[in-house]
């Protein structure tokens, strides 16, 4: 379970963002950066996969009793729309960068070819469930170490004497450790779709904090130096200039590969909930969510839900601290029986997670930030969101539980 979630921090979104706190601090405090946020984002991932394997069940079928029958519907399907996004946006990604990859040879191959190509990779992996997940891990998550570690090595040995670039766009220190947070919140609250298989719950927790502790941060450290050192912010022309383009194709292939199978996976599970009378198998809605992130990648139309992607981490994360404060605090780790038709206060607490996260993100249209900047609190929005979600969600436990509730839950 553990080479997963590595898997899942290891990916090009890291390496994206480790790029800019290179650009943005100086070599030692980025490297800093990165660590605090991914340990942040590791302790806030342990509570999530504890409940997923507590229970055994996927995020939405823990909706189901989190936030009753009918309430987990809408936040299946939200989930399920966002991930489809994030799907579309990483096949879109690997399609051009390949595209310009190739270009470097002299060949000229349409980056939709590339994006195709690999939407059918990543559905035809994540049909087949976990195992499929695990074994695609356990080799790409090598591979990418050996592949990242050969880029800094051949990087010093070529040019020795190489010193730290200046800082270029200068961002304060909790913006930075905000944006390694930010990026990988909203896929912490699906992380008992993968902590359900864990042997136990201690696997559980240590898998989800090395997970973002070791993958994410060491993909941000390696991108941070390799940024640092070249100056370079574009991925392919980073890999070209080590002489290293076709190690780039292996990068690229790989980290999107184990990232947007977990998403197909996700998605599957999201779907098969918001509908589950209608006994749809969970392949049928990979094989349709595959096609569909595929064709947006194609098109080129999936940069274009960039921006609501990015606000729309404030709506999913609040859903994994709802489910989690009300398993851990309300219900004291005992889920009922059967499900109810709706839990009022998780419902409230989601709501509330939202409009705190909303009222927290700073307004910055150009980057796709539509927040009020009304104040702050832990600076990052998506946590913001996730820890009010996870306190209001709780209250019952310190006797606000009025009658509703009570016959609800």
């Amino acid at each position: 379970m553990t080479v997963i979630m590595i898997a899942i921090g290891f990916d090009i979104a890291a390496f994206m963002i480790g790029v800019a706190l290179a650009k943005g601090l100086t070599l030692a405090d980025a490297i800093c950066s990165a660590l605090l946020g991914s340990t942040l984002l590791g302790l806030l991932a342990i509570s999530c996969s504890i409940v997923g394997s507590r229970t055994g069940l996927s995020t939405t079928r823990i909706a189901w009793f989190a936030f009753g029958h009918y309430g987990a519907r809408p936040i299946a399907l939200i989930s399920g729309i966002s991930l489809l996004g994030w799907f579309g946006v990483q096949a879109g990604f690997l399609g051009s960068n390949l595209a310009d990859i190739f270009e470097t040879f002299g060949m000229h191959i349409p980056a939709a070819v590339f994006s195709i190509g690999g939407g059918i990779l990543m559905t035809s992996t994540a049909i087949y469930g976990y195992r499929s997940m695990e074994r695609l891990s356990r080799w790409t998550v090598p591979a990418l170490i050996f592949t990242m570690g050969m880029a800094i090595t051949l990087l010093f040995l070529r040019n020795k004497g190489l010193a730290p670039q200046a800082v270029v766009h200068p961002i304060k220190f909790t913006a930075a450790t905000g944006y390694v947070i930010g990026g990988f919140l909203s896929a912490v609250s699906c992380f008992p779709d993968i902590s359900r298989y864990a042997r136990s719950t201690r696997d559980a927790a240590l898998g989800a904090f090395f997970g973002f502790f070791l993958g994410n941060s060491l993909m941000l450290v390696i991108a941070i130096v390799l940024a640092k050192y070249t100056g370079e912010a574009d991925v392919v022309k980073l890999f070209s200039g080590l002489h290293m383009a076709a190690f780039a194709i292996v990068v690229l292939t790989l980290a999107q590969w184990a990232v947007n199978t977990s998403n197909i996976y996700s998605i599957s599970l999201a779907f098969s909930n918001v509908v589950p009378e209608a006994g749809i198998p969970k392949a049928v809605y990979a094989i349709a969510a595959g096609i569909v992130g595929t064709a947006l990648a194609a098109a080129g139309l999936a940069d274009h839900f960039l921006n609501f992607l990015v606000m729309m981490s404030i709506v999913i994360a609040p859903i994994g601290g709802a489910y989690s404060g009300y398993y851990f605090l309300t219900l004291r780790g005992q889920l009922p029986k059967t499900a109810p038709a709706v839990v009022p206060i998780t419902l409230l607490a989601w709501f509330v997670g939202i409009l705190f996260g909303w009222l927290t993100m700073r307004s910055d249209p150009g980057n796709g930030l539509f927040g009020a900047g009304a104040f702050t609190l832990t600076t990052v929005s998506p946590v913001d969101g996730f820890l009010i979600a996870f306190l209001v969600s709780g209250l019952p436990s310190l006797g606000f539980r009025p009658k509703k509730i009570l016959e609800s839950a």
